[in-house]
């Protein structure tokens, strides 16, 4: 069973998508994409929605991992891990995350 984790997320105000995505693509694609329990990870722009439903996000996280409990302690012992987050959150401000199965 492939199981992933979804991160909607809202920029910061004052935040600019072009500096977001910069760092997305320097700092964050790096460090994530070596955490052991992490298959692959995408960070998708929101152009916007395909009908009203009240719903505000700008990016969509795509987190396929090998099982929750190995994500979550693979993101406790990250090497660097309270300036990473700290990086983070002056981007992002709190976001909206669930994880599910793949149905196959």
């Amino acid at each position: 069973m492939t199981t992933r984790v979804f991160f909607f997320n809202r920029l910061n105000e004052g935040v600019s998508g072009a500096d977001y995505e910069r760092w997305v693509r320097d700092i964050d694609y790096p460090k994530a994409r070596a955490i052991p329990a992490i298959l692959s990870y995408e960070v998708v722009r929101i152009d916007g929605p395909l009908r009203d439903s009240g719903v505000d996000y700008d990016y969509l996280e795509l987190v396929e991992i090998t099982d929750l409990d190995s994500y979550k302690s693979d993101l406790t012992e990250l090497p660097g891990r309270e300036q990473f987050v700290t990086e983070l959150k002056s981007f992002i401000g709190p976001a909206d995350v669930v994880h599910g199965t793949l149905i196959e």
